[in-house]
């Protein structure tokens, strides 16, 4: 059955966008009243720092809460959160100025209810789609998640430019309220509404039995885990190499980013439409195959249409790599640990992709970008070859 029928899911989708588009546009909003009250790029950096860190030191907690309680309602409360913190916000800064200490304060509680509603939204589908939708219901999700990327910046960007910043709070609360309404009403497909016993540490070693037992799920989270490694790499200096190695300037930059941005959505179009019809872990496979290879290009490029190809090999197939990791996930773990699964494969994503970038900043000082990014190429191809030697019996 077609997954436009599933209205459920639907319902489910449209508040996400609009929950993901509220999210995106704090993203970029934080930094921009950051640099705008300090004008420094420390502070600039321990943004993101502050961005990063308290999704990781409470992404086990709530991967433990999300398979213990009902995740529809987990859901319907993080977002009820989330509004009632940005009016809150709105309503000290009718009385105050906004000042360092209230972004910092900010940031941290918007991470950390971030990070529930990512481990939930991605552990909930399961529950609302038959397990021959997955592949489609996930790509969606991609779909509208890269949409969110895309519209949140400009609309903080319009905001800032024409109302006071206590007013985009205020806007940005009413996006929130959706997702906290209709999660409520979803009716699930199977029964599974938590496991109201659970205990901490039985949770974890349970987690720790079926990563040891089940090679397909700790296999891919392993692989991923060493993308994410050679995409921070990458990611870090491609602006540096682009820049002050081909010698392009910032239109040209921006028409390489828009370009690739029409291409990650392609190619979760692409894999919406006919992943069906092959295995996930040969997608996997070809999917980061195609990655290795733009890397590949990218190291050898040396001119504006060679680094755009590059880019677009080395970008867009990562949204099939994420839509297939997850879908794994989601056939492979039982409803009961999936909550534990999703939050171990965040963790290590948010830890592996910027220490990747920090590490490769110093690489740099040492050799150039390009052999940076040969280097990063051939750990691409033992990461490729280790995942089809370990998942060999499952491939055909």
């Amino acid at each position: 059955m077609s997954i436009f029928k599933e209205k459920q899911y639907l319902y489910f989708l449209s508040s996400s966008l609009l929950n993901s588009i509220a999210n995106e546009t704090l993203l970029f909003l934080m930094p921009w009243i950051i640099l705008n009250l300090t004008n420094s790029p420390f502070w600039m950096g321990n943004i993101f720092l502050i961005q990063s860190l308290p999704s990781i030191i409470v992404s086990p907690t709530v991967g433990f809460l999300v398979d213990k309680y009902d995740k529809k309602y987990l859901i319907s409360y993080t977002n009820i959160l989330m509004f009632l913190l940005l009016i809150i916000i709105y309503m000290i800064l009718c009385k105050i100025n906004i000042n360092i200490y209230m972004v910092c304060i900010l940031t941290i509680l918007f991470a950390i209810l971030n990070c529930f509603s990512y481990i939930e939204e991605e552990s909930i589908v399961v529950n609302i789609v038959n397990e021959s939708q997955l592949t489609q219901a996930n790509s969606l999700y991609q779909i509208s998640e890269t949409i969110a990327v895309a519209i949140g910046p400009s609309l903080a960007g319009v905001l800032l430019m024409l109302v006071n910043i206590k007013y985009i709070f205020l806007v940005i609360s009413v996006l929130y309220l959706p997702m906290a309404i209709i999660s409520r009403l979803i009716n699930y497909k199977n029964s599974y509404n938590g496991n109201h016993n659970l205990e901490f540490k039985k949770s974890l070693r349970t987690t720790y039995n079926f990563l040891k037992t089940s090679k397909l799920v700790r296999t891919t989270i392993i692989f991923c885990c060493l993308l994410n490694i050679s995409l921070g790499a990458v990611d870090s200096m491609f602006i540096y190499f682009s820049n002050k190695i081909i010698g392009i300037n910032s239109s040209e930059l921006g028409i390489i980013i828009s370009t690739t941005s029409v291409a990650q959505f392609a190619f979760s179009f692409l894999c919406y439409k006919y992943a069906y019809k092959f295995k996930e872990i040969k997608i996997l496979i070809g999917a980061s195959s195609l990655v290795c290879l733009g890397i590949f290009f990218l190291s050898i490029s040396n001119s504006l249409l060679l680094v755009l190809i590059s880019r677009i090999l080395q970008v867009a197939p990562v949204m099939i790599i994420n839509i297939i990791n997850k879908t794994i996930r989601q056939k492979s773990v039982p409803p009961d640990i999936i909550g534990r699964i999703n939050s171990i494969n965040g963790t290590l994503s948010m830890v592996s992709y910027p220490l990747s970038g920090f590490f490769s900043g110093i690489i740099c000082l040492f050799f150039g970008a390009r052999e940076l990014f040969f280097i990063v190429f051939i750990v691409m191809i033992l990461s490729i070859k280790f995942f089809i030697k370990t998942s060999k019996n499952l491939i055909n």
